[in-house]
């Protein structure tokens, strides 16, 4: 990348020296356009730190007007005293060195981060006469591998709890040999309580690793949306048993959609059972199945505790609870709205969320409509 860095009038003669790039020659067109072309920022410097050339990307990372910035040392164009640093320790060890700088964004919207990498800019002869910089915007890495140390201690100690219950409960029963018959049959069904714990959070992991591949749905086959919401209204646990009413309304013609039936049940049950989980005593539950426009509506509505805007935008990711102590004491893995999530992206549809704290949530799963001359 030495030749098009040339600086006109610049001690160092012919083609060895760098040039200012505000305008390239006819023949260098093509590269600028390269360089302005790329995802990365790329930006150069001679040894007074000064701006040789940078590119759009470069350009709108660091908030600069590129006719402006040219020829004007980089300390003076940019707060994020990083990059000098960078550049300096580039040019006086010789060799590349890169660092990070986080960028405060608007509110409600994650903080930029950058990555700076500074390689040496040598001549012909291998003398030093600048630096190359490039900047990536790794927000969404970095983002990501968050989630993943997060994903991983929050398995690690949703399994350990349960686990460490059937120990303790196990040990505690075999240590006594005097212990009474009614005692240790507590005791069991206290460990079998936490044994099936265990189980539907093994159940969901698996359940979200297979939707998260790309063999979600293996056979995209036509069925009646219908039958797996009703057989999960069925399924739900009594309304006696939560003291809430529960009513649906279900189209009586068919509801064609392509995809799993099994997988959609999982979303209406969980959808369900999160609306009967918050819905205090004397509150109401409906489920509605609607079609129009090529598009199929389920609404589940409670007039439960509702969900405060700043846990909204959260409660569809892995293990977060609105209410941990309330979602544990229910027997939650926090993993049912995460499943809804990836089984209607698998299907090509979405899931919405509406709801005001102390007055109740309606979720909103919108799916695409099947041809329906293919069922039967």
């Amino acid at each position: 990348m030495t030749g098009p860095f040339r600086k006109p009038g610049d001690p160092l003669a012919g083609d060895a020296a760098p040039r200012l790039t505000g305008a390239f020659s006819p023949a260098e067109q093509p590269l600028e356009m390269v360089l302005d072309g790329l995802v990365e920022g790329v930006l150069a410097v001679d040894l007074e730190l000064k701006v040789l050339h940078l590119n759009l990307a470069a350009a709108r990372f660091l908030g600069l007007q590129p006719e402006k910035a040219l020829g004007s040392p980089i300390s003076d164009l940019t707060d994020l005293s990083v990059l000098p640093e960078t550049i300096r320790q580039s040019l006086e060890f010789g060799c590349e060195t890169t660092a990070e700088t986080e960028i405060e964004g608007p509110a409600n919207q994650r903080n930029q981060i950058l990555e700076f990498e500074a390689s040496p800019l040598r001549d012909r002869s291998q003398k030093l006469v600048g630096v190359v910089i490039s900047i990536h915007d790794i927000t969404e890495l970095r983002h990501l591998e968050k989630v993943r140390r997060d994903f991983v201690a929050n398995v690690s100690h949703e399994l350990k709890t349960p686990i460490t219950a059937i120990r303790g409960l196990i040990e505690t029963i075999l240590g006594d040999d005097d212990m009474e018959e009614e005692t240790q049959v507590r005791f069991l069904e206290k460990a079998h309580s936490q044994a099936l714990r265990l189980s539907v959070l093994v159940t969901d992991l698996l359940t979200l690793a297979r939707l998260e591949s790309r063999d979600a749905i293996l056979e995209p086959l036509p069925f009646d949306l219908r039958e797996p919401i009703f057989t999960s209204i069925r399924a739900s646990r009594s309304v006696e048993e939560h003291r809430a009413a529960l009513e649906y309304d279900l189209p009586k013609e068919p509801v064609i959609v392509r995809g799993d039936p099994e997988s959609l049940r999982l979303v209406a049950s969980n959808l369900l059972d999160n609306a009967l989980k918050y819905t205090p005593e004397g509150g109401r539950i409906w489920v509605r199945l609607q079609q129009s426009a090529g598009i199929a509506r389920l609404e589940v509505q409670d007039t439960g505790l509702g969900i405060a805007p700043k846990d909204r935008e959260r409660i569809f990711e892995r293990f977060y609870r609105v209410d941990k102590a309330r979602s544990r004491e229910l027997g939650g893995t926090g993993l049912g709205l995460s499943i809804v999530k990836h089984v209607c992206l698998a299907h090509g549809g979405r899931v919405e969320v509406a709801s005001e704290a102390g007055k109740g949530s309606t979720f909103t799963v919108v799916l695409p409509l099947a041809d329906p001359h293919q069922f039967g």
